[in-house]
């Protein structure tokens, strides 16, 4: 008959492979790690948050009867930062509308269109496109389909902000120049360096048709999605904005975000 800690392992063990396996199918994971990004992308659906906070609810059911005290160091270590990411992923769907994760290293903002979420992560993926190489029969067919899920990905957050609006969450007035900027510059960016010149699909067959496929793709799923974005924040949408700057200035703004203060100083502090 297993121990009590014999138990503990196991079940810090279970938890390690569940987290992991998420953590490393996601595309800040694989990119560094030289992997491709095929299907990494990160959903930010009301159902791809679903799904994060039931894998964070079944990390917090395994982890629930593990005391630290009876494992060696090595794996309390691991059990602590397990159940901080655990806690993190069961208030995803939760905090929906109000926190955000697109990095996918639990650096939540409100909004996606902003510097710190959806410009880090356009960041990532621009580098990831420059590097991508064309060496075989289909990479044409999954740079072609990277660039789709980036379209679905703008679609979604198209849908989460207008979402957000039907619930009186709004971007801060005053960061809404700064939000329009960021925008315009991924779009020409997207626009200018999506596109793949013939030269570096010299190995591949039909590279002038392929070029001609990744543009359209561009230009129809990408660069037309962030038109969307842009013209979402018009001026309506800024009228009804708040004039303040802060989480507290958003409906349930405040206890979302005081959470996020434990979360990141594990102190229960007053923001």
């Amino acid at each position: 008959q297993a121990s009590t800690r014999d138990r503990a392992l196991i079940a810090v063990n279970r938890a390690s492979e569940l987290a992991w396996s998420y953590l490393r199918s996601q595309y800040a994971f694989r990119l560094h790690a030289g992997e491709s990004l095929d299907g990494s992308l990160p959903d930010l659906s009301p159902e791809g948050a679903q799904r994060r906070t039931r894998l964070g609810q079944e990390l917090q059911r395994i982890l629930a009867t593990v005391d630290d005290e009876a494992l060696p160091h090595q794996f309390a270590l691991t059990a602590k930062l397990l159940r901080y990411y655990a806690d993190a992923w069961s208030k995803d769907a939760e905090r929906y509308w109000l926190a955000c994760d697109p990095v996918g290293c639990l650096f939540h903002g409100p909004f996606a269109q902003t510097a710190y979420t959806g410009g880090y992560f356009f960041g990532f993926v621009g580098r990831a496109l420059a590097e991508f190489r064309f060496e075989r029969d289909g990479d044409g067919e999954r740079y072609l389909v990277l660039l789709a899920d980036i379209g679905r990905l703008l679609r979604q957050i198209h849908a989460r902000t207008d979402g957000q609006a039907q619930r009186g969450i709004r971007i801060h007035r005053p960061q809404l120049p700064g939000v329009r900027e960021l925008l315009a510059a991924l779009r020409a960016r997207a626009a200018a360096n999506y596109p793949v010149d013939p030269a570096r699909l010299a190995k591949l067959e039909n590279s002038e048709a392929l070029a001609a496929a990744i543009r359209q793709r561009v230009e129809q799923g990408v660069v037309a999605a962030f038109d969307h974005l842009i013209a979402q924040l018009d001026s309506d949408y800024e009228r009804q904005a708040p004039e303040g700057v802060g989480m507290n200035n958003l409906p349930g703004g405040r206890q979302v975000y005081e959470d996020l203060v434990r979360m990141h100083t594990t102190m229960a502090m007053t923001p």
